[in-house]
């Protein structure tokens, strides 16, 4: 049963020696137990309602890499009745000084890593994550929180600025978790391996999920290839999660070092970004006994909106599933109702973004919240991802969205991953240019001759460049800004 607040996801009647975490995140593997980590989280709570003050509604803010400290300062923050602002480190130092200084924060729970890089915030209480969840001589009450309260705050960045909060009440993530309850009770005690950022929604909710199901984490501070295929093994994971990119990598260091593929593993979890037909050869080469979840959501509206068809259709590969039962969809401003920009209503939605009441008010009208994410659906109700709208871009009068054209690039055999930005030309409007990881000699003739051999001949690109692999975030996602300043260096290069 799932309680009516994030702090109370484990069940303190269920085992306590169970092993909760299997933290990674130090080099050696560190067990945490369900015991342990329900006792972090109390010293945490009770050092920042004792040492800082904290009261109901005050934000504190997370500022650190994976680690059960982190865990601990965030479950502990809302058990304390405070929203837990949880920060990207890597942040450059102004961005990161401003979004904190924005946030408008009680306290700053930082890490060793980061903690130089925080000026200008000296009335600020601050403490070591290490020390937060030290023992206590006493232990503070849980405060009492409604599910309409916020919970915590996520940042998302726009094209440009300053990243914006999203302040996420603790039903909207209650309402992803409910509405699977069937399918956790069949993860107790079984492991997952969470290798992106806790800051990140897509890591968040693998760590709900783990929690809840009372089951068992592996945590890696960071990505890399070599750790993730340890942790598989040597933890015994049965559920995978991550992004596109990260099952790229992961192939690509398999293939150079010879490993076989992952048998153990039943489930493959993809989100934050598309899912290709190139991924699906890769997950299946490496994970060949895993049912593919391809999984959509945002920061704004949560990971709960697409499911199970509920006449019991097999889902697509590449298909983000149906629409929940607890949320209503549409499509907007499409060429017929089954193509459009996808807007949401339901119980995952955000409060709003933070201290931006005017960007809310533009992105969530009536209940719905237009997520700029377009999509197309089938005749049997299932959703696909098209593209974004902001990425959409004209060429010769055609729209032309860059997943589209990756999907074609991507069927190529010796091409392992591929990203389209657009350029502007003084003829067409906007061109398309393609980045390509190869795993063969191929030259840029041969990529565009293949293209418009297998797709409409107008709309190839009309720049190749070959990259070792396509640089990711922080978040493990395609840097798509990079690869576009690159494209336009290139194009003033005149290459």
């Amino acid at each position: 049963m799932i309680g009516n607040a994030l702090h109370a996801l484990i069940d303190p009647g269920k085992d306590r020696a169970a092993i909760a975490i299997v933290d990674r995140t130090g080099g050696s593997a560190q067990q945490v137990t369900y015991g342990e980590l329900q006792d972090r989280i109390a010293f945490a709570r009770t050092r920042l309602i004792d040492d800082f003050g904290v009261q109901k509604g005050d934000r504190v803010a997370i500022i650190g890499a994976n680690s059960t400290h982190f865990l601990a300062a965030y479950f502990g923050t809302m058990s304390a009745g405070g929203v837990a602002v949880l920060v990207n480190g890597g942040l450059d130092e102004r961005t990161l000084n401003t979004v904190v200084s924005d946030a408008g924060v009680a306290a700053i729970v930082v890490d060793e890593v980061f903690a130089g890089k925080l000026n200008g915030l000296d009335a600020i209480p601050t403490i070591g994550t290490m020390s937060l969840d030290a023992a206590t001589e006493r232990v503070a009450e849980v405060v009492d929180t409604d599910e309409s309260d916020p919970a915590l705050v996520l940042f998302t960045s726009g094209s440009t600025g300053i990243p914006k909060g999203v302040v996420l009440s603790h039903s909207s993530q209650l309402s992803a978790l409910r509405a699977q309850e069937a399918f956790l009770s069949l993860l107790e005690g079984k492991s997952t391996v969470i290798a992106a950022p806790l800051f990140h929604m897509n890591a968040l909710t693998f760590a709900h999920t783990s929690v809840v199901a009372h089951g068992r984490m592996a945590l890696l501070r960071q990505f890399s290839e070599e750790a993730f295929a340890n942790s598989i093994r040597d933890d015994e994971v049965l559920i995978v999660g991550g992004v596109p990119p990260m099952i790229t990598r992961l192939a690509r260091h398999n293939a150079k070092v010879g490993d076989g593929p992952f048998d153990s593993v039943a489930m493959v979890v993809i989100g934050s970004a598309p899912l290709t037909e190139a991924n699906v050869t890769e997950i299946k080469a490496l994970f060949p006994n895993a049912m593919v979840s391809n999984g959509y959501g945002t920061t704004e509206i949560g990971p709960g909106v697409f499911g199970p068809h509920p006449d019991g259709l097999e889902r697509p590969t590449q298909s983000i599933g149906y629409p929940s039962s607890n949320c209503e969809v549409r499509l907007s401003d499409g060429e017929s109702s089954d193509e459009g920009v996808l807007e949401v209503k339901g119980p995952g939605l955000m409060l709003g973004y933070d201290g931006r009441p005017d960007l809310t008010a533009e992105k969530l009208k009536d209940g719905w919240f237009r997520t700029g994410d377009v999509f197309r659906r089938d005749e049997n109700g299932f959703f696909y991802f098209t593209g974004r709208e902001d990425d959409m871009f004209v060429c010769n009068g055609e729209n032309i969205y860059p997943m589209e054209l990756e999907k074609v690039l991507d069927t190529h055999p010796e091409i392992a991953a591929s990203a389209v930005v657009s350029v502007e030309d003084a003829v067409r409007g906007r061109v398309p240019v393609a980045f390509v990881v190869s795993t063969a000699d191929l030259t840029a003739e041969a990529v565009q001759d293949y293209f418009t051999s297998n797709a409409e001949p107008s709309k190839y690109p009309r720049q190749v460049h070959f990259l070792d692999q396509l640089p990711v975030n922080a978040v493990n996602k395609v840097d798509r800004k990079q690869l576009q300043q690159l494209a336009e260096a290139s194009r003033e290069d005149g290459r």
